[in-house]
């Protein structure tokens, strides 16, 4: 899949969204106190596909469990429940426990318990649901002690409460959705679950039997040794095609072929062919059940013994896809587990073409940047641990900001050019006050030769794959706004009159690249290119030049006082200063006045710098804004 061909995958699923083609659809969800969620964070699922981005324990997981208890008939206790160990009442939901100067514990109040709410269209009325942990104390021990249970709308949590009707106050009711959950991490195959965790007293139970004794004799079995015991029956039951049964016991449910499709869409995501494939729910290697997969290729066949990890799990993934409802709530934890950087492209190109297809709400944890390239800012999330232990939730980010926040390196994508040391210098140090994400994904360079050598590398940039922002001083801006060649009359759109338009916009010729055998037409889409380069990618600077933008009389002041030592000169300086009215020759002045020897002139220019940054004045928000145009124009399609 093309570049273009993705983005009008993407544009698809935000017009269907903008059509409300989604429902139901949890549209956000709240956390007045849930676990180590800072309290009152929010998410909004702007966009069907949501990715969850975090380093290492900060609640991915838990926001899935959360969402997997949302609808109606589901409960987070799947997930979480208290144990002698790791008690709830320590606060593993966020839930405070308080005591009384006897040291007797008092009640949780309605406030103190784990609690989310999520909002959801009913038609045109909004919906706000809300679930509460309820531990029941006299339960006995058998008995569900936890539930997690609707309540009335909660207003110290942000929720809008409902009229009374009749003395009663009301609640709105659960989502009702279909929900899928599926965690790779700990998807473990049948053959991985025994070879890697078998225990003891399996190993005992088989030293017994009569099939060791006759071939082991009084030898301590391997795990390698039970498989192959075992893996006599395992191909008994991928023959069936019903339950295998020992006796009474049923030891593997019926095995089931894989679909063409299916085996298409596995073939796709993994980058292999497969001729046949069959999947089996079992217990004959332990007593847990676990699934094993059988394949065929060309070069021959195999079970999950011998596949690779990757491809089992996207097994697991393709048949949650194929076999959901339409309008379905999907859940993915960690679906890149195993899966190599061309898989994980694929298996999201997948996700999108099903959320597009099945209408399907799709919230997914990951790690990993290849599912997470290319998606809008609105699905994005990020999970962040603040200094005082709690977990913010960012939203909005750029894939590049997300990934810079769990400490993932990356290439900048938007290089810019400028005049000079001053311009890069400024457009560098506003980029870090914007956040070091943001700061990460820039890199900006000045061009030696400056503005007219710069509107000449354009010519040769227009062509290139990597074409780089050009941020002009505001001297160099033209007085009308740059043309759009193709809003040109047919009869204008020749090589002569858009090199005229060029010259016009910019000062200057420009001589292009050109050979005799070039036809009319070919020398108009030179010309054309490059108005179109200056429409798109051309910026200029709020100012006519960077130290008319930065100057400023008090730090000015304060650095002549503090080099020439005195009061009386550095006033009598500063009046002499002042007279000159060009801000470059006031730089020189001033340079001139501390002597060249007591400060580098690029030390002066960031002292003034970091003052224009700290100040945060029209001109500095002038100066981000335009920041936000040039990374927009670097992350464009045409980009």
């Amino acid at each position: 899949m093309t570049d273009s061909e993705f983005q009008s995958l993407i544009d698809k699923i935000q017009g269907m969204k903008r059509g409300r083609c989604f429902t139901p659809y949890i549209d956000y969800i709240v956390f007045p106190r849930y676990r180590t969620i800072a309290p009152k964070q929010r998410i909004d699922f702007r966009f069907p596909l949501t990715v969850l981005a975090g380093r290492n324990g900060t609640g991915k997981s838990s926001v899935l469990h959360a969402l997997f208890g949302a609808p109606r008939g589901k409960s987070v206790a799947n997930f979480w429940f208290g144990t002698a160990v790791d008690p709830v009442e320590r606060g593993e939901m966020g839930e405070v426990e308080e005591e009384d100067s006897a040291g007797t514990k008092k009640k949780l109040t309605e406030v103190q318990k784990a609690a989310f709410w999520y909002g959801y269209m009913d038609g045109n009325l909004e919906r706000q649901a809300i679930k509460q942990r309820v531990r029941r104390e006299k339960a006995k021990a058998y008995e569900d002690q936890e539930n997690w249970e609707p309540t009335r709308p909660n207003e110290s949590y942000g929720m809008t409460p409902i009229p009374r009707e009749g003395g009663r106050r009301e609640r709105h009711p659960q989502i009702d959705m279909e929900v899928g959950y599926l965690n790779l991490r700990y998807l473990l195959s049948a053959f991985d679950r025994c070879f890697n965790f078998w225990s003891e007293s399996s190993r005992k139970r088989f030293r017994d039997t009569q099939q060791w004794r006759k071939v082991g004799g009084s030898g301590r079995p391997r795990v390698q040794d039970y498989i192959r015991s075992r893996a006599i029956r395992l191909n008994s039951a991928f023959s069936l095609r019903r339950h295998y049964q020992l006796g009474t016991a049923i030891f593997a449910d019926q095995a089931q072929d894989l679909t063409p499709g299916e085996l298409a869409l596995i073939s796709r995501i993994v980058g292999k062919e497969y001729e046949s494939g069959v999947l089996l729910r079992h217990r004959l290697y332990d007593d847990a059940w676990a699934y094993s997969v059988r394949f065929v290729t060309k070069g021959g066949q195999y079970t999950e013994a011998n596949a690779g990890s990757g491809e089992t799990s996207v097994v697991q993934i393709v048949r949650l896809f194929e076999g959901a409802k339409p309008n379905s709530l999907l859940l993915l934890d960690e679906p890149e587990t195993s899966l190599h950087p061309g898989a994980q492209r694929e298996l999201l190109r997948y996700i999108l073409e099903q959320v597009a297809d099945k209408r399907l709400q799709v919230v997914l944890s990951t790690h990993a940047p290849g599912l997470v390239w290319g998606l809008p800012r609105d699905a994005i999330k990020v999970m962040r641990r603040q200094s005082d232990g709690f977990v913010a939730i960012d939203q909005g980010l750029s894939p590049e900001e997300a990934f810079h926040e769990i400490g993932h390196p990356f290439e900048p994508t938007c290089n810019v050019i400028v005049e000079d040391r001053l311009a890069k210098l400024i457009l560098e140090e506003v980029a870090k006050s914007k956040g070091e994400g943001f700061a990460a994904k820039l890199r900006v360079e000045y061009r030696p030769g400056g503005d007219s050598e710069m509107k000449k590398d354009i010519a040769v940039f227009m062509h290139g794959h990597h074409r780089p922002v050009f941020v002009f001083d505001g001297d160099q801006k033209p007085q009308n706004p740059h043309v759009d060649p193709k809003s040109l009359p047919v009869n204008m759109q020749t090589d002569k009159h858009l090199n005229k338009v060029i010259k016009d916009q910019i000062g200057q010729e420009i001589k292009f690249e050109q050979n005799s055998g070039m036809t009319s037409e070919q020398k108009g889409a030179q010309s054309a290119a490059y108005l179109d380069y200056l429409l798109r990618r051309v910026f200029y600077m709020p100012f006519l030049y960077p130290e008319q933008g930065v100057w400023h009389e008090d730090v000015c002041r304060k650095l002549l006082l503090l080099i020439l030592g005195s009061q009386a000169k550095a006033d009598a300086t500063m009046a002499w200063i002042d007279n000159e009215a060009n801000h470059k020759q006031k730089f020189a002045l001033l340079s001139e006045s501390i002597g060249h020897g007591a400060l580098h002139p690029n030390q002066v220019h960031a002292m003034f710098v970091t003052h224009f940054v700290e100040t945060r004045g029209p001109v500095f928000d002038k100066v981000s804004s335009l920041l936000d145009q040039v990374i927009a124009a670097a992350e464009a399609n045409d980009a």
